[in-house]
């Protein structure tokens, strides 16, 4: 896992790109080699967008909810890069890296994480190898 920042932000009016920075993050690739999904003010449209990109690369997206996952099944498991999605600071929705549950990269420059007292709110997003 290479930290990669976002370049597009929420604050502006627009939607930001956190997702593209995670998933350069986690595949080890600059910012400018991910698109940006959200062309579209569309949620399905974003989903399939990124999900096209990740085919490229042999893999899939998979978000879960925080039902399923808690800090007591990471420590049973090997060590995994994932991301968390949730409210920040700043009141909108974002996208951060995370190593087994924890928070290791923000690509937003405040650094702010998420919203802590939101945490069951949180959702998982996995990228999981797809069929070849």
């Amino acid at each position: 896992m290479t930290p990669v920042d976002q370049t597009r932000f929420s604050e502006n009016g627009d939607r930001g790109d956190c997702q593209s920075a995670c998933i350069a993050s986690l595949l080890n690739m600059d910012m400018k080699d991910v698109p940006y999904f959200y062309e579209k003010n569309d949620a399905v449209y974003f989903f399939r967008a990124m999900n096209r990109f990740l085919a490229l690369h042999g893999l899939i997206h998979l978000e879960t909810s925080p039902v399923n996952f808690h800090q007591a099944h990471f420590k049973e498991a090997a060590s995994c890069y994932h991301m968390i999605y949730g409210e920040s600071p700043r009141g909108v929705r974002h996208a951060v890296v995370a190593l087994n549950g924890e928070i290791v990269h923000d690509p937003h420059p405040s650094r702010a994480g998420l919203d802590l007292e939101k945490a069951d709110q949180w959702t998982f997003g996995w990228l999981v190898k797809g069929n070849s």
